[in-house]
């Protein structure tokens, strides 16, 4: 597919969303009451769920995150193996070849 498609097909994606997203917020306006342990507040039933949910993003975001630090010094590591393996292999292939007495 060519660049220009996908942006189309991307911008169109985005508009459907954003739309989907006007009308759920339009459709949940009514005021609930959130109780917690410090206190109650009272907001609209659209703005408590995308709060829940992107706390929900945030939290799930921070239990990968040491998964994905290991991964991201592993790879340094093997990285740094392959670098001087190929390095050391250059230099044999430039090494000359000694004749045995």
């Amino acid at each position: 597919m060519s660049q220009s498609i996908k942006q189309i097909i991307y911008a169109c994606l985005f508009i459907i969303v954003l739309t989907a997203g006007l009308v759920f917020f339009g459709k949940n306006s009514h005021e609930v009451e959130f109780n917690f342990v410090i206190g109650t507040i009272t907001l609209p039933l659209s703005l408590l769920i995308l709060v829940v949910f992107f706390a929900g993003v945030m939290l799930g975001w921070l239990s990968v995150m040491p998964l994905w630090l290991r991964q991201r010094r592993r790879i340094g590591r093997l990285e740094k193996q392959v670098r001087m393996a190929e390095k050391e292999v250059n230099n044999l292939r430039v090494m000359p070849i000694k004749d045995r007495p």
